[in-house]
């Protein structure tokens, strides 16, 4: 049984991050559009790549907390724990109402043996 719902390619992806940024530069908010790419090079492997454009959103947009928190979750899936720690305690800081980076920050601390920070989170 096949599904309905496909993953699209990197090139159809690749596409609606050029017409989202066209959309956003006669907007204004390019820092959307490096997040959203970031996003699509993330779900086609890419962490590099993503790592890279969360970067560059960051640097337009240093006080948007999702996109900390969406950098984090790269660098966690990375292995680099102590990186994710950092944006993960950013984007808190800067929208203590986002509730996934409370949970990844958890589960980072209960990874480094931290049971009490992490029951706190969770």
């Amino acid at each position: 049984m096949s599904s309905v719902f496909m993953k699209p390619s990197a090139s159809i992806l690749s596409m609606m991050a050029v017409l989202f940024f066209v959309t956003s530069s006669a907007l204004g908010d390019a820092s959307d559009v490096f997040m959203t790419n970031g996003i699509a090079k993330h779900h086609t492997g890419d962490l590099e790549g993503a790592l890279t454009d969360f970067d560059k959103a960051i640097e337009l947009a240093p006080s948007d907390g999702f996109i900390y928190m969406m950098r984090g979750a790269i660098k966690k899936e990375k292995g680099d724990l102590d990186g994710a720690l950092r944006d993960l305690n950013k984007a808190i800081e800067l929208d203590p109402k986002l509730g996934e980076p409370y949970y990844s920050r958890g589960v980072i601390k209960r990874t480094k043996g931290d049971l009490d920070g992490s029951n706190a989170d969770f």
